[in-house]
């Protein structure tokens, strides 16, 4: 007997009786065992009358009935208890996965704008403008404008000088009147970025605005001299909008909150239920003490990021809301066989209280039995449609028992497969929204006046222009942790410079060894395209496999001359992006049995949270998979390498201007399962 275990232990539900005005399911069950008990009370009570007629043998077959009859009934509180507990529980852990889901995507987010705002604070280009006039203001805005066409999650920079006027801005619409001195205070506050999040007078059309601001220097290293300010805003409803949007697909039963260190709702997906600027309690809400709004009771989970890199972000929480009428009126599926002919059973509660019935049930036999032998031995044929009735009450018991866990059992397997579909969806849009990233990078530092300029001396051995040149990758490289290299190299493929430098065996010097991206790199004449190596092993990542993206260092002409190429620490980060997709219990923990995968088309394993798979290997996939096209999902059982497997798959759509714009093609696949054999 397979066991899918939403939790570990079900809910503990003080009063169930409340819940039950909401299970319209389960108070079936319990009004249908609630009158099979009326009816063995009154055919116990007939039982009693013609006892007499057993001549002193019935007290103890009444006995036994009664005994019976008791466990039963304690049977039945456990049985409703147990399931009320279950349906709390899977509904804790769905509301659990979407909060800690939507903070934490939003945190990834965020943790690129950190290192985007550090970045351009050091770009030579916004140096010269405020320090001389070689740099006009519309080619500052030009510069800006290139900036946004691969980050398109800013809608506005501003370049202020010492005093905080502005000197240069991308958005001609915002006016600004005044400086926002408070700001400026805190920036120069700040150790090496400052992020802040509500009025400021730099966009005084906004209420509230997100920002990524930094101090900007004549050069790097002590003793240099502070000149102005980078002032970034990010999309902020914009982006929420797009995780809303990802996470609530098929569906508005949840609301999803954006909640300050205030209690103070920052962003909300159903601004008709909670709008931005009211007040939410501290607590969550459970069913004893739910959220009441608009006449209606919720349950809540409210929780703060994991972090990511070590950022944290701001002093956030994510809440999701659910309305307890929604969350405990499950439509229970019609008892039904999985594909290999295993009952799945909810959990150990439920399971021992399946079997408890059936045993309660035995023993009620062989008491019926010996009672009936009684009968026929004393000649009292009257006694014997008794004990066939508290049979018949006893086999009806058993099967409410049978049919209540086995639908809901069915019930949570449809939720599970439903789960999984939706959480592969998730996966894919956390690596999508990733690889975006890192698209953009290696196009913008490709614009890096730094290579530009000391590119040709360092390729001839100008060893200061060398030194620039890596001073600069390892400053990138520094604030960019999700790379293991950044690698400068010719039109040829030699490596001219690098961020991280191997002692054992040094890149500089050698080619690098996709021959294909360098041809595709060199073949580069627009600043908007780049090139990407298949997901390869590659000595660059110490001969495991990752993808390498790349761009063009272009001459004046326009024509490459060198390329950026970044390479992707993709072990732990693909694995992370899995890992955070996977189905949990009420606890937080991963379902027992759970796992991730992101596999191309033709089965190659990118990454796995399991050991059964390994990255680089080769899977035989159900067709159902393999012809996914763009955004499609699948949920099914299915037969993998020997065991059946309750699973969702959804094929990448990209993010934003990534894989949408006909810019790169890289079909893969995002497979979430859980193995009921696994969790038993």
């Amino acid at each position: 007997m397979s066991v899918v275990e939403p939790s570990r232990t079900a809910e503990t539900v003080v009063n169930y009786r409340r819940a039950l005005k909401y299970c319209h399911h389960y108070k079936n069950f319990d009004e249908d065992l609630s009158k099979l008990n009326r009816f063995w009370d009154s055919i116990s009570t007939i039982g009693s009358i013609n006892q007499d007629l057993l001549q002193g043998h019935g007290t103890p077959l009444l006995e036994s009935m009664r005994e019976t009859r008791s466990n039963f009934t304690s049977l039945q509180e456990r049985l409703l208890q147990s399931l009320v507990g279950e349906t709390i529980a899977k509904a804790k852990s769905e509301l659990s996965f979407f909060a800690q889901n939507t903070i934490d995507i939003l945190i990834r987010n965020l943790f690129e704008r950190t290192a985007d705002v550090g970045f351009l604070a050091v770009d030579e280009i916004v140096r010269d403008f405020l320090q001389s006039e070689e740099v006009s203001v519309e080619q500052m805005r030009q510069r800006l404008q290139a900036y946004t066409q691969k980050y398109s999650v800013y809608d506005e920079i501003l370049i202020l000088d010492q005093q905080g006027k502005v000197k240069s801005q991308l958005n001609g619409s915002n006016q600004i009147e005044i400086p926002d001195n408070p700001l400026l205070r805190q920036i120069d506050q700040a150790d090496e970025y400052f992020e802040f999040y509500g009025y400021s007078s730099f966009y005084p059309q906004r209420s509230k605005s997100h920002i990524f601001a930094s101090r900007i220097y004549t050069g790097q290293g002590e003793g240099q001299q502070h000149i102005g300010y980078l002032v970034m805003f990010f999309r902020f409803e914009d982006e929420l909008s797009r995780i809303y949007q990802q996470m609530l697909k098929g569906g508005d039963t949840i609301t999803l909150l954006l909640v300050d260190e205030k209690n103070s709702v920052i962003s909300s997906s159903n601004p008709s239920l909670l709008s931005v600027g009211e007040k939410v309690d501290g607590f969550n809400g459970t069913l004893d003490r739910p959220i009441m709004l608009k006449n209606q009771e919720y349950l809540s989970v409210s929780l703060p990021s994991t972090g990511y890199q070590g950022y944290m972000g701001l002093d956030w929480t994510a809440r999701a809301l659910m309305p307890v009428s929604k969350a405990l009126d499950v439509p229970l599926q019609k008892k039904r066989q999985n594909g290999s002919g295993d009952e799945i059973v909810l959990s150990s509660s439920l399971s021992q209280i399946y079997q408890e019935s059936h045993n309660i049930n035995r023993k009620l036999r062989i008491v019926t039995i010996n009672g009936k032998s009684l009968a026929a031995r004393l000649e009292v044929r009257t006694f014997v449609p008794i004990l066939e009735k508290i049979q018949d009450v006893g086999n009806e018991m058993t099967g409410i028992i049978s049919d209540s866990i086995g639908m809901l059992s069915q019930t949570v397997m449809g939720a599970v497969l439903s789960d999984c579909r939706l959480y592969s969806g998730l996966a894919i849009d956390i690596m999508d929204r990733n690889l975006y990233e890192r698209a953009n990078d290696c196009r913008w530092w490709a614009l890096a006046p730094t290579f530009i300029e000391e590119l040709e001396n360092a390729v001839k051995g100008d060893f200061d222009s060398l030194q620039k040149l890596e001073s600069t990758l390892k400053y990138i490289n520094e604030l960019y942790t999700v790379y293991t290299n950044i690698i400068v190299f010719g039109v040829n493929g030699e490596i001219i410079a690098c961020s991280q430098e191997s002692e054992t065996s040094p890149l500089s010097g050698t080619l690098l060894s996709d021959k294909t991206l360098i041809a595709d790199t060199s073949m580069i004449s627009n600043p908007q395209s780049y090139a990407v190596s298949d997901f390869c092993p590659t000595p660059e990542y110490s001969g495991k496999s990752t993808y390498i993206y790349s761009a063009a260092i272009r001459n004046e002409s326009g024509l490459p001359k060198a390329g950026v190429g970044v390479v992707f620490d993709s072990e732990p980060e693909f694995q992370a992006m899995l890992e955070s997709a996977l189905p949990r219990d009420s606890f937080g923990d991963p379902i027992p049995g759970s796992g991730g995968l992101f596999v191309s088309p033709d089965g190659l394993v990118i990454s796995t949270t399991s050991t059964e798979y390994r990255v680089g290997e080769r899977i035989n996939l159900p067709s159902q998979i393999t012809r996914l096209r763009n955004g499609q999902s699948y949920e099914g059982v299915v037969n993998l390498d020997a065991r059946q497997l309750l699973l969702g798959a959804t094929a990448s759509s990209g993010y934003r201007e990534y894989k949408t714009t006909g810019d790169y093609e890289n079909p893969v696949i995002a497979v979430i399962y859980v193995d009921p054999a696994e969790t038993a």
